[in-house]
């Protein structure tokens, strides 16, 4: 794990872009292709206007989603929604390298993207995922006491938050787990707790995650707890 402490949310997500350019140039002299995951929630809607500026050849990516809420696409908390609206659109992305995640049978839906997955990237190792964290330490749609935490043969599953109306479906630790590089971005005081359960404690589901190279992206106010533990970034 790489720990870098931006010391606003503004640093933090220049560096994003600069660091998904690095990843993405690296893999790109490989193959062909370069294979992405993307997450949904606030966080990643401003990394998205970051990449937005960068002067690659995106035509060369092709992006799936980490997790997905079982609602209507046009719903707001709908990811694939989200994304296309904040970077598909606005990059003019060719609609067979955008992979969404079907909703409407969440079990069904589950066992197909995971064929999908599969059909597409070598042994299901992405290039690159996306992740964010939630208050509670979820990542995806992982979340506390969940048995999908414990999954270790399906990569992609339907899960049911408590009083959640709606079903989700969500990668699992296995096929999170497989990516060469992740990226995992959380500002704001109201994440410093769950970063330090995460990092110092590692008594959160985000604990599971360990590919072989993490990139922790942090600002000041929810690195509070790691002053001595990361490389700072001014």
């Amino acid at each position: 794990m790489k720990l870098h402490i931006f010391e606003n949310k503004k640093k933090l997500f220049s560096f994003s872009k600069d660091i998904f350019q690095t990843i993405y140039q690296k893999e790109i002299k490989k193959k062909k292709y370069f294979y992405m995951a993307l997450s949904g929630g606030k966080t990643p809607i401003t990394f998205f206007k970051h990449l937005i500026h960068l002067k690659i050849d995106w035509n060369k990516i092709f992006f799936f989603f980490v997790d997905e809420r079982c609602v209507p696409f046009k719903d707001k908390k709908n990811n694939g929604n989200l994304a296309k609206k904040y970077l598909f659109d606005l990059l003019k992305i060719k609609k067979s390298h955008i992979f969404y995640i079907p909703t409407e049978t969440p079990q069904l839906s589950a066992k197909n993207y995971e064929k999908t997955i599969k059909k597409h990237l070598k042994n299901s190792i992405f290039d690159l995922i996306i992740l964010g964290i939630g208050q509670d330490g979820h990542t995806a749609s992982l979340f506390p006491k969940m048995k999908a935490l414990k999954e270790k043969k399906k990569e992609v599953i339907a899960v049911k938050k408590t009083k959640e109306p709606f079903q989700r479906i969500s990668f699992t630790f296995p096929l999170i787990n497989k990516a060469k590089n992740i990226l995992l971005l959380a500002h704001g005081e109201e994440k410093k707790e769950a970063i330090k359960k995460f990092i110092l404690e590692k008594k959160s589901p985000i604990s599971q995650v360990n590919p072989k190279n993490l990139h922790v992206l942090l600002d000041e106010k929810a690195a509070f707890f790691l002053r001595s533990k990361a490389i700072w970034n001014k």
